[in-house]
């Protein structure tokens, strides 16, 4: 059974075949790799040293240049989470949310860097 907006949705016992059913949501997947490893913020002195020090301005400088409001990382639950989610998704980097879920909690700085460096690549000042 479909709904209108063509999503399966399919119960235990339907009998349908799993594997023709079609992801909920909007799935992305991503063309390319991101330009930077998080770990290479280290050659980068003045960014890196930035992002340790001050990683909600990075966040906020992030937040305006991705078009939201500078404030939103902090007045949303994991705001640098759907930050991540978001710059991976416009720039067609391949990876999941979960992905960048595990960046942002097991190296933050290095996460937000990789961030700042994806969007000068991309060239959104």
């Amino acid at each position: 059974m479909s709904d209108p907006r063509g999503v399966y949705v399919v119960s235990s016992n339907s009998g349908m075949d799993r594997s023709r059913r079609k992801p909920m949501g909007n799935t992305v997947d991503g063309t390319r790799n991101w330009s930077t490893v998080p770990c290479a913020c280290c050659a980068d002195c003045s960014s890196c040293c930035r992002g340790c020090c001050c990683i909600p301005c990075m966040l906020c400088d992030i937040a305006e240049r991705l078009g939201e409001w500078m404030c939103f990382p902090f007045c949303v639950p994991c705001g640098g989470n759907v930050l991540r989610t978001r710059l991976r998704t416009l720039g067609g980097i391949r990876g999941t949310a979960c992905d960048d879920c595990m960046t942002m909690c097991c190296c933050c700085a290095c996460a937000v860097w990789q961030m700042d460096k994806e969007l000068d690549e991309m060239g959104i000042p």
